[in-house]
């Protein structure tokens, strides 16, 4: 192998300054000292070409059309070939060069020796500190910028090797842990052309997850009643974040983190204030707080189950029933925590908002409360329809201070029409008078069809309607007698107007209704009197109802029909 060292040209098959790789030979050189690149061949042939492939020589003449500054430190030199030599190296002399003959080409690659002009640890601020995870594996790197051949990096942790090579970029991977935080790394770079080592020096600055997670012991917590829930976290670097979730729900804009540093380990004590008004479909699920930062996303938590007390939410279940069915049973089902209940007894309004009886429940074996109806008469039993309240308490009061609440439940009980108990049964009227005849119903379903019968020396004559008669179907609220309450009650006035009365006309009339489950009649009897009556006596101002009812008919009856469809 050839060597050159300095302006020194010798052959040599260890030193390696000067090396021959494929169809290249390496020249190495230091700054303002002499390089000579060796060609063998001796003869007016050999040419010299240098950087940028400009010719250099001839034989062994310099080319006078050279810039000055090159040409005066290039000459030829007649040992064992045509040799060139470069006087004073430049930094612009490195590069490529090459011998041309009638034989053949050598190429040459001239490098300058030279320092690393400094070296540093890339991943390390202004400051010199490093900033890494802890407990994970990171790569320290130091590199050198320049130098030639590359120089000789160590890197050492507290003055102890981690590693060493001659190259420009040095890297070693280490698994920093706490005991590294605030610990010291050094590069040093050597070379043959320094006098002294490069040396740079850089402090561990460590990211640490959060180590502990303390959440408070929740206290007595009530619906709808803000309360304030905190979590500490210690031991994060930097200051970790806090997350609140309900079964893995994130709780959004409740919670506000505040921060302290700790020293001397300039960690972070954050305490995390969730601020929240739980209410009952979040009891027994589980409240959780995160803790986390950069150096471990995941984080740890702490969870505990929420016990949230509630006043109870009253369900009132039932069915309807019919004037066949016996059992009539109301079930009174609260939904509160704690789940032990004090009931009063049941009360029965009318659809009117009436009161109409109490009654006294029981409790079941699940906690809820039922009554049932006594049994009555069949033809009774409609008096059972309205609405039925169940009031409940488990001493936890509402937003407004309640803590007794009720639930209802509107009944029906249908079956055949029942007369109502506020009908007059003898109605007066004069001779050569108009009239009319009033029964009052209620029935549930509506009424289907009605009869007026004329009782006639025994026979039923049936009336229709024409010039004597007019017969009007009429829904109103009227009065009936339930479970010995007069309420008001929805129902039917069937009225019968009878035009210029004759004595054939005082007899007894028969009102038959019909629906779906059956009929009822009602008998009223038209009593002759000389006197002006009333509403029930007859007369013109029985006329004036009769006509009233007619033209009342044709708003009130499209009404009444929309609201028994609602209820039904």
């Amino acid at each position: 192998m050839k060597i050159v060292i300095g302006s020194f040209f010798i052959l040599s098959l260890s030193s390696g300054l000067v090396e021959e790789l494929a169809a290249a030979i390496n020249v190495y050189a230091k700054i303002r000292s002499e390089a000579i690149l060796p060609c063998e061949w001796a003869d007016d042939s050999v040419r010299w070409y240098g950087i940028g492939d400009h010719q250099y020589s001839t034989g062994t003449s310099i080319l006078q059309g050279l810039p000055i500054s090159l040409r005066q430190r290039l000459h030829i030199i007649e040992n064992n070939g045509f040799n060139l030599g470069i006087r004073d190296i430049h930094k612009d002399d490195e590069g490529n060069y090459k011998c041309i003959s009638d034989n053949g080409t050598i190429n040459y690659i001239l490098y300058l020796i030279v320092a690393p002009s400094s070296i540093s640890f890339p991943s390390s601020s202004d400051d010199n500190v490093i900033t890494a995870d802890a407990n994970k594996m990171f790569n320290v790197t130091c590199e050198a910028d320049g130098g030639f051949p590359p120089p000789g990096l160590s890197v050492l942790l507290n003055d102890t090797l981690l590693s060493s090579s001659e190259t420009r970029t040095l890297a070693y991977a280490i698994n920093l842990t706490r005991t590294d935080d605030f610990t010291n790394v050094t590069c040093t770079a050597n070379h043959s052309e320094l006098n002294h080592p490069l040396e740079i020096h850089a402090m561990f600055y460590l990211n640490f997850p959060p180590t502990q997670l303390t959440m408070m012991e929740l206290p007595t917590l009530f619906e709808g009643k803000l309360v304030n829930i905190s979590c500490i976290s210690l031991g994060s670097r930097p200051q970790a974040s806090s997350e609140w979730t309900i079964d893995g729900d994130v709780i959004s804009n409740s919670s506000e983190d505040q921060s302290e540093i700790i020293h001397p380990t300039e960690t972070y004590r954050i305490t995390s204030i969730l601020s929240v008004e739980f209410n009952r479909l979040q009891n027994r699920k589980e409240l959780s707080c995160r803790s986390y930062n950069l150096a471990d996303t995941k984080g740890i938590s702490q969870s505990r189950m929420l016990e949230i007390y509630y006043h109870p939410e009253i369900h009132v279940t039932y069915k309807n029933t019919t004037e066949d069915d016996d059992l009539r049973i109301f079930t009174c089902k609260p939904n509160g925590n704690p789940a032990v209940y004090e009931y009063d007894k049941w009360e029965h309004f009318s659809m009117h908002n009436q009161f109409i009886r109490q009654l006294e429940g029981r409790k079941t074996d699940t906690g809820a409360n039922e009554v049932i109806l006594p049994v009555t008469n069949v033809n009774e039993r409609y008096q059972d329809s309205g609405i039925y309240i169940c009031r409940a308490q488990n001493d936890i009061a509402d937003r407004y201070g309640n803590k007794i609440q009720r639930g209802f439940g509107s009944f029906i009980s249908e079956g055949t029409p029942a007369a109502a108990s506020e009908n007059i049964y003898s109605n007066k009227g004069k001779l050569r008078d108009d009239t009319i005849l009033i029964a009052k119903f209620v029935s549930i379903p509506p009424i289907i069809d009605v009869f007026w019968f004329k009782m006639d020396d025994g026979r039923d004559i049936p009336i229709d309607n024409s010039k004597k008669y007019t017969k009007v179907i009429t829904p109103a609220i009227i009065e009936d007698s339930f479970h010995g309450k007069i309420i008001h009650v929805d129902g039917y006035i069937i009225s019968l107007f009878i035009r210029n009365l004759v004595d054939t006309d005082f007899l007894k009339y028969n009102c038959e209704v019909h629906n779906r489950y059956g009929n009822t009649s009602l008998t009223v009897e038209l009593v002759q009197t000389t006197e002006l009556g009333n509403v029930h006596d007859g007369g013109w101002q029985t006329a004036g109802i009769v006509l009233i009812t007619i033209v009342g008919l044709v708003i009130v009856v499209p009404v009444a029909v929309c609201i028994y469809k609602k209820r039904k």
